[in-house]
């Protein structure tokens, strides 16, 4: 499957640079997915768990409210707070403690 350029970047920081060949994200009017040629677009997304791979790997990002840009020739996803965790578990784990002590929904 054909990969692209992806950055997630927080004030803090990038939380990750690199290349990937799926991502997935938790936007305001629904998730969604790009791939590879994907039409040019942005979107508003909602705090959430996000989703990249490449080859047989999975990386999974807890991350705030903020946008995506998807071009011709990367993703670039801008958010208030970007974490990586280990696993999906952990993912959803961080996201409900983030959620009970901001009052977040």
């Amino acid at each position: 499957m054909p990969a692209f350029k992806i950055s997630i970047v927080s004030p803090h920081g990038k939380a990750f640079e690199g290349e990937c060949e799926s991502f997935y994200a938790p936007g305001v009017e629904g998730d969604f997915g790009v791939l590879a040629g994907h039409a040019p677009m942005l979107a508003m997304l909602r705090r959430g768990i996000s989703k990249l791979t490449s080859g047989n790997e999975t990386k999974y990002f807890v991350t705030g409210e903020g946008f995506c840009e998807v071009t011709r020739e990367a993703v670039n996803v801008l958010v208030d707070t970007a974490q990586k965790v280990a696993n999906l578990d952990e993912a959803k784990g961080e996201l409900a403690r983030h959620l009970a002590t901001t009052g977040a929904k």
